[in-house]
């Protein structure tokens, strides 16, 4: 199994996916030395609130069109004008854009008295959300096309700008915290002029107004929102309780910890990138060898990420005095827990998979904002009980939870042979 796996589409395109990932995870990662030298925990404690700003903020520009794209894709639907489709998945974006500048103007003051970013750099942040859509839209047609080369090359290039413009700002202009909005806002402007360009050069995209597109985007991106917005509270929850509880200074030597120990998570949505429309296309097929090595190929994903974690805890604590400046080396005690926390949302993501293929997002939301809730009060107390480090234990229980509620729910709404006997034969 294990050679035709090498051999397999798959290997070959999610090895370029998470080649890809590693390298774009690789340029803010470099970055940690130098940014952990220069700024102030307080400082990178802000830049990381802003982040999540952005993290929380983008669901709703363009209601997540992003998945429905994904998904039409792959229906069988000779009417279906799929430019057109992304056309009215940007109408979408004007609407939710404009929305989100009357709340920021409505509750800015609210937002930066809890989160310690200025009401002005509001704005910037839509603006971000915004980019970061119409560059995701061509990425998003490229994954599905199945294209993980110039998939990868517009992220890097991304990457190696918002890297360079950061640097220049910081040395160049000696700004602060703000370099790194400044970077991102300049980068991800010039990635989204380009993607938008290409969308309408290769035809991908069509300004057509279209009633039954609108309902079809928003149908299947509305109940997702709960789902993302879910998952975001699980990710982010942690600092934002760790700024009003404790400090913003605690919140960035946390945040360095958890950019490090983030390094999986982003190698594990790289691989989903490539793992999705090939786990499309084969349950397409509804035979029940095919969902035997399916379910084969999850499980060897789960004893990878397991082993990534084991390995992770002798490595860390020889490299990370090289890694970061001084004022950030407490940083150890937060990022196994994280990197652990990473290793259970993979194996989430694995089985998140064949609810999407069924269409069932408003359980998946469910399921999501549930485990989102619950981390709320779990981290706080734990925050509470055992300080900055209660956040990091918390995020990990709460992604283990989430991975098991999603794999439960998941072989409820699209049974997969989990446990069966066929599963020990042949395995070599």
């Amino acid at each position: 199994m294990l050679g035709k796996i090498l051999k397999s589409s798959l290997f070959k395109s999610s090895g370029i996916y998470t080649i890809t990932s590693i390298i774009n995870a690789s340029i803010p990662f470099l970055l940690i030395p130098v940014l952990t030298r220069v700024f102030s925990p307080e400082d990178y404690g802000i830049v990381s609130m802003a982040a999540i700003i952005i993290n929380i903020v983008t669901p709703f520009i363009g209601v997540s069109a992003h998945g429905a794209i994904h998904r039409k894709y792959f229906e069988e639907n000779k009417e279906l004008d799929f430019p057109r489709y992304v056309g009215n998945a940007f109408l979408l974006l004007l609407f939710s854009t404009f929305a989100l500048f009357i709340l920021f103007l409505l509750f800015g003051n609210f937002i930066s008295n809890y989160t310690a970013v200025p009401f002005e750099w509001l704005i910037v942040i839509l603006l971000v959300g915004v980019c970061q859509f119409v560059t995701m839209t061509l990425l998003t047609i490229w994954q599905v096309k199945v294209k993980p080369f110039k998939y990868g090359v517009l992220q890097i290039l991304q990457s190696i700008l918002n890297a360079g413009f950061s640097l220049f700002f910081i040395y160049q202009l000696h700004y602060g915290w703000q370099s790194r909005l400044l970077g991102q806002l300049i980068s991800v402007s010039i990635t989204a002029l380009i993607s938008l360009f290409l969308l309408i050069k290769l035809k991908y995209v069509k300004f057509n107004y279209n009633k039954a597109d609108l309902k079809d985007i928003t149908s299947f991106s509305f109940p997702l929102i709960p789902h993302i917005l879910g998952g975001l509270l699980i990710a982010f929850t942690d600092r934002i309780l760790i700024t009003n509880l404790i400090s913003v200074t605690d919140t960035g030597v946390y945040t360095v910890a958890y950019q490090i120990g983030s390094v999986l998570g982003l190698v594990n949505t790289a691989f989903i990138g490539a793992y999705v429309p090939w786990l499309y296309n084969k349950l397409n097929l509804n035979d029940f060898q095919v969902k035997i090595k399916i379910v084969k190929f999850t499980y060897l994903y789960f004893l990878a990420l397991i082993l990534v974690v084991v390995f992770s805890v002798y490595i860390l604590p020889l490299i990370l005095s090289f890694l970061i400046g001084k004022s950030f080396q407490s940083a150890i005690h937060y990022i196994l827990w994280i990197i652990l926390g990473y290793a259970f949302n993979g194996m989430y993501l694995m089985v998140c998979g064949f609810i999407f293929y069924v269409k069932k997002t408003k359980l998946l939301s469910i399921v999501t904002l549930s485990t989102a809730l619950l981390n709320i009060p779990l981290c706080y107390f734990f925050l509470k009980w055992f300080g900055t480090i209660g956040a990091s234990i918390s995020m990990a229980i709460i992604y283990f939870i989430s991975f098991v509620a999603t794999w439960y729910l998941s072989n409820k709404v699209y049974e997969m042979p989990w446990f069966s006997t066929k599963l020990y034969r042949n395995v070599a």
